[in-house]
């Protein structure tokens, strides 16, 4: 799957893919990359089609900082995050990744309810200045649904689906894409904002594209994992730059060695190292003792769980000893059913907060990995299909990899905890400390 979309973007002619005369491969390619992931690794996928029952969900979050849209204010900053990245500090929920701009600056966050369907409730969160993004989903559904367009390079659409047996929705993508940049040019006339920044952007191409020519400058904030597998991350065509950010602001140095002459998705020259807003709390939390038996902390991904809690059971069988915790992405993805009695399913505390009590992080290829080297945690992995060894194989001696439930419990049962310390030493290069400093420096240079 690493090698994928190089291989489509060099057998392909995808630079003649096109919409209203606009560079448009880049409104498909995370899409094309799913549907054969999904097809490939029998996992499901993370795109979900929005039936009846999802717009239900959605047209009650309609009203979630309805206020902030309707009466708007001017605002230096908007952002764009998602609510299934809050956790919790002290019974507050705070984004990990945005919560410091959001909280230094003036910012109003756009708050995407996707995957969890929900938002926090105003009084658990520690900046008010939010809405939600579903109102701008019925926007751009409403201004985008007689919209006309003419589309170039179906031929080659065809073609590759034709090689990956796959069906690629080209009318609602097109149709999705124009709507945001009519969205966009009401949003810049409503806050005037100085910049816009994105904690994931590839699934925002129109509102990126219609910020650049209104002369906003757009910034991409890190969420997880960046390396040269990351389809998000790495392009091999010219792409088209207008639908891509003009900035990226990483959590450490490791990640600006992918932005070379051969990556087209931005200059190195404008790659930033900030840090990260919860790593920087958690790093200054006292570590709790946690006690003579091991205690395994497991990060679940939705994707993989129904392959990786068959390990966590061996786990639990073989070494009873061991205490497990469970973590899911997402509470409702998970059959209780499925889980051994004896491990402890944690839907209320952060993984951060596990963290601090725990000897052992596990996971498959969760970002989580990297949380955990920053609170003295070294991580085994599952590398169920090499989807482990290929994001993080190489990149730390407290990164350990098994292939089978066997050899995990051969690990688990020899394990001994390394010096905390020695662990947090290795994570400076991948999250750099300082985060709110660097954010200030960052702006200022803006």
């Amino acid at each position: 799957m690493s090698k994928l979309l190089e291989e489509i973007e060099t057998s392909f002619y995808v630079d003649s893919i096109r919409v209203n005369n606009t560079d448009a491969w880049s409104l498909f390619r995370f899409r094309v990359f799913e549907l054969v992931r999904t097809k490939k690794l029998n996992v499901p996928n993370r795109l979900k089609k929005i039936n009846l029952k999802t717009t239900i969900k959605l047209s009650f979050l309609l009203f979630y900082g309805l206020k902030y849209f309707l009466f708007p204010r001017k605002y230096d900053y908007l952002i764009f995050s998602s609510s299934e990245r809050r956790k919790s500090i002290d019974g507050v929920k705070h984004d990990r990744v945005i919560e410091g701009l959001l909280g230094s600056s003036s910012a109003l966050l756009i708050e995407n309810p996707f995957p969890l369907l929900k938002h926090v409730c105003k009084s658990q969160i520690p900046t008010k200045s939010v809405f939600s993004e579903s109102i701008l989903f019925l926007l751009i559904k409403i201004l985008s649904f007689n919209e006309k367009y003419i589309f170039e390079g179906v031929d080659v659409v065809r073609e590759i689906e034709k090689k990956y047996t796959i069906k690629i929705p080209i009318d609602t993508t097109i149709k999705r894409f124009l709507g945001q940049r009519k969205v966009a040019k009401i949003l810049v006339r409503k806050y005037n904002p100085k910049a816009v920044f994105f904690v994931y952007g590839s699934s925002s191409q129109g509102y990126i594209q219609e910020f650049k020519r209104q002369s906003v400058p757009v910034v991409e904030l890190q969420h997880g994992v960046i390396n040269e597998n990351h389809a998000a991350y790495i392009y091999h065509s010219k792409s088209n730059r207008e639908q891509l950010p003009d900035y990226l602001l990483t959590y450490g140095e490791y990640e600006s060695k992918f932005f070379t002459e051969k990556n087209k998705f931005i200059n190195s020259k404008n790659v930033f190292p900030i840090g990260n807003y919860l790593v920087d709390y958690y790093r200054g939390v006292k570590r709790k003792k946690s006690g003579e038996s091991i205690k395994l902390v497991f990060s679940g991904q939705s994707i993989f769980d129904n392959h990786s809690l068959s390990f966590l059971n061996e786990v639990s069988e073989q070494l009873p000893e061991i205490d497990i915790t469970f973590i899911p992405r997402n509470p409702f993805d998970v059959d209780k059913g499925s889980l051994s009695d004896d491990i402890n399913l944690e839907i209320e505390k952060s993984i951060y907060e596990v963290l601090l009590c725990s000897d052992i992080h596990c996971t498959v290829n969760s970002s989580s990995a990297i949380d955990a080297l920053c609170l003295g945690v070294p991580t085994v992995f599952i590398n169920f299909k090499n989807q482990a060894s290929l994001y993080y194989g190489g990149l730390s001696r407290y990164f350990h990899f098994v292939e089978s439930s066997e050899k995990l419990v051969e690990f688990l049962r020899d394990f001994v905890k390394p010096p905390i310390e020695e662990v947090m030493e290795d994570s400076f290069f991948f999250v750099k400390s300082d985060h709110q400093n660097s954010i200030k420096k960052f702006l200022e240079k803006l």
